[in-house]
């Protein structure tokens, strides 16, 4: 853990996803990562639409991108991802409970 506070040497884990295990534990990450498959398998339900292939590109580049670099944690290009990832759900037919 990289804080001031700490007087051992910092540990960065380098993968986005470890990190997040680290600071919110294992919870925290079976969270997060379940939160990213279901916008991931929403956008795939509807993917006629080609604003949702374009955002499933994106949203599953920047998810590999993440294993070997810190890219969701800059607040620009998160908020602007998941941003636009709530516009290309707010959309979907997918979103409407079946009976």
């Amino acid at each position: 853990q990289a804080s001031v506070y700490n007087n051992h040497p910092a540990v960065i884990s380098e993968n986005y996803f470890l990190q997040i295990g680290e600071e919110t534990g294992v919870i925290g990450m079976m969270l997060f990562v379940g939160i990213l498959l279901m916008i991931i398998f929403r956008l795939y339900d509807n993917r006629s639409d080609s604003f949702n292939i374009l955002m499933l590109g994106i949203t599953s580049g920047l998810i590999l991108v993440s294993m070997l670099w810190f890219s969701l944690s800059d607040e620009t290009l998160c908020f602007t991802l998941f941003g636009l990832l709530a516009f290309a759900l707010s959309n979907n037919e997918s979103n409407i409970i079946r009976e």
